[in-house]
């Protein structure tokens, strides 16, 4: 009998250990694989490819109410990250999804990503970290309606700073993406 009770226990608070985990919020999704080879070039390209599911809605943002041009013209065009990352900070999704909306309709327009690094780390491993967050702002756009042929992915790494300066005030501004019209600008 008192088996039964300790079973009967551990299985409630099993279940409402399960059930917690369950209805967490989830976690943003890492992709921070780590570059190899070596890259001694100032800046790689590459062309977009995938997607990703970075899906958040404008609703209540003030965006709305304009049209896509209007909104890609307002809207930042350059997103920052976190030291060593490559995750897009949630603060920039209204933006990159304005941009989205703009180049998913109109097919002519053609975007550069330039993705930067701060000055710490190796030359090598700062171009392959300006590519990955460029990558992730291109999975993100594709994701959001706009075509690979529409997107192109250069890495500066750390070759083109935005902040001179040797401290995590400078550095901040420099961990980047850029995103520039090449073709059709809003």
């Amino acid at each position: 009998m008192k088996l039964a009770n300790h079973f009967r226990m551990f299985a409630f608070v099993f279940m409402g250990g399960f059930l917690g985990a369950c209805t967490s919020t989830p976690e943003e999704p890492q992709n921070e694989e780590q570059a190899g080879g070596s890259n001694t070039g100032s800046a790689v390209t590459t062309t977009g490819t995938g997607g990703g599911d970075n899906m958040v809605s404008t609703e209540g943002s003030g965006m709305e109410a304009k049209s896509p041009a209007e909104q890609a013209a307002v809207a930042s065009s350059v997103f920052y990250f976190e030291f060593d990352r490559a995750m897009i900070r949630s603060s920039a999704y209204d933006s990159l999804k304005a941009h989205a909306a703009y180049l998913a309709g109109n097919s002519s327009a053609v975007a550069r990503l330039e993705g930067h690094a701060d000055e710490r780390g190796t030359r090598e491993y700062n171009i392959a970290l300006g590519e990955r967050r460029g990558m992730a702002v291109s999975k993100f756009l594709m994701s959001n309606g706009v075509k690979a042929s529409q997107l192109e992915v250069i890495s500066y790494g750390e070759e083109r700073a935005s902040v001179s300066g040797h401290d995590e005030s400078s550095w901040s501004k420099n961990r980047r993406v850029e995103l520039k019209y090449v073709s059709g600008r809003p």
